[in-house]
């Protein structure tokens, strides 16, 4: 029996921003590039938005965040979102690349969620220049556990694309013959 992923959802415009943050990055300086991002709980389903970059050193293979601008943008994220935080309804996404590699955890991303995740729950992700990635769900209580996530993005389907498609559009009647 194949289990099931959770499902985790993230905005079309955040994908989109550290997809071009990692390909700048590597265009740049041939380095990784990470960051921090908000999760909220909609309608009983995790939304991740809001992706930035923080001051940070950046190699070939590794970040690492300036600790006094990660420190800040905790404190004023998680005040503003003060709320969520306490109905249990917000998270912490920390996120970096791997741009022209494997989108997976290595032993020092596994390190770092581990420290990540001390004071809670968290998510962690990477990414790599075609859109691969590794998503994890971390929590502590009551055991120390990391769920591998799937991710998927939110395209905004309001737009009646159907409609458009059917008025537009004439299936071809025409059998085609390969020889």
């Amino acid at each position: 029996m194949e289990k099931t992923k959770p499902i985790i959802n993230i905005e079309p415009d955040a994908w989109h921003r550290m997809i071009t943050y990692s390909k700048t990055a590597y265009d740049l300086h041939s380095t990784e590039i990470g960051g921090m991002a908000e999760v909220h709980r909609v309608d009983g389903e995790w939304l991740i938005s809001s992706p930035v970059i923080l001051k940070q050193e950046i190699s070939g293979a590794r970040t690492e965040l300036d600790q006094d601008a990660l420190a800040k943008y905790l404190s004023t994220i998680g005040y503003k979102n003060k709320e969520y935080l306490e109905s249990n309804d917000f998270l912490f996404l920390w996120w970096h690349t791997h741009p022209n590699f494997g989108a997976e955890m290595s032993g020092t991303d596994w390190n770092t969620i581990n420290q990540y995740t001390e004071n809670g729950p968290g998510l962690s992700l990477v990414i790599n220049n075609d859109g691969e990635y590794e998503l994890i769900f971390s929590i502590t209580d009551p055991m120390v556990t990391q769920i591998n996530c799937s991710l998927n993005v939110c395209y905004d389907f309001d737009e009646d694309f159907e409609s458009e498609i059917k008025s537009l559009c004439t299936k071809s009647s025409v059998i085609t013959h390969t020889y």
